[in-house]
């Protein structure tokens, strides 16, 4: 048992020097179980974030799950990344941690310089040729689409395109409850990616930077260029940095936090 109550952290994950990231609250549990499902759902609502993580302790590191304000997912990078920073602040002689989740091990370890690097499995899609619908939805034709398991990635020719995009969320959720995923080179000398994503389907029109997003685009990225590193650009209002790195079928990606409320308890 970590507390004797469940205690909620506010963090701010992937943020940059000029970007605020991605707004997560985090639970730490008193308990070895993972309380109803209807309470961590009334929670997420209550709180009305895009992710609401909750997480618990195991024999070999910690079992996690996050929540929308309207659904349970299978994976949240920038949720994984608040909870890491959390962890890492109350067990300050960790290194690493192992996460179980609904996605598999997950891993995080802390750098010396203060970021955190999250290594995933890698998500794979295959390219698809009836996108002549996208254009109704986002308002652009991309030159490109291709489907994952629950997401869907649109190539665009510029930046330029990605922040004039301004999508029709209905109808993106009547037509599908996946993650889109609309995404360009960059050409400022720092990023090399810049993208958005729009999420309606599970209760977030728009995310503000999205970790699981990277792990989509870095196997989509090295089988269209070759390449395995990326700096990437999310351009949400908020806006998020991160590290990508494609290694043995697995993603690693690197961000930063910051704690906006540090203790919150039940």
């Amino acid at each position: 048992m970590i507390f004797e109550k469940d205690v909620f952290y506010c963090i701010n994950a992937f943020v940059g020097e000029k970007l605020f990231g991605n707004m997560a609250y985090v639970c730490i549990l008193s308990s070895n179980n993972f309380p109803e499902k209807s309470y961590m759902l009334a929670k997420a609502r209550e709180f009305n974030v895009s992710e609401t993580v909750f997480v618990k302790k195991e024999k070999d590191g910690f079992y996690i799950r996050w929540f929308t304000p309207e659904c349970e997912v299978d994976l949240c990078g920038h949720g994984t990344l608040a909870v890491s920073y959390v962890i890492f602040c109350i067990f300050d002689d960790l290194s690493k941690i192992k996460f179980h989740s609904l996605s598999g091990s997950l891993y995080a370890t802390k750098n010396i310089d203060s970021s955190i690097t999250l290594d995933f499995p890698m998500r794979k899609s295959a390219k698809i040729s009836n996108i002549a619908l996208f254009e109704g939805l986002l308002g652009f034709m991309p030159l490109e689409v291709y489907k994952g398991n629950d997401f869907y990635i649109c190539l665009f020719k510029d930046e330029n395109q990605i922040l004039e995009i301004s999508p029709c969320f209905n109808n993106i959720k009547a037509f599908t409850l996946a993650d889109i995923i609309v995404t360009a080179e960059y050409s400022d000398a720092d990023f090399d990616i810049v993208s958005r994503v729009f999420a309606p389907g599970t209760g977030i029109d728009e995310d503000d930077v999205t970790g699981s997003a990277h792990v989509a685009l870095a196997y989509f990225l090295n089988k269209k260029t070759g390449k395995t590193y990326w700096n990437a650009l999310q351009r949400s209002v908020s806006g998020g940095e991160l590290k990508v790195f494609l290694q043995d079928n697995r993603v690693f990606i690197t961000g930063k936090c910051q704690v906006l409320v540090s203790v919150l308890k039940t």
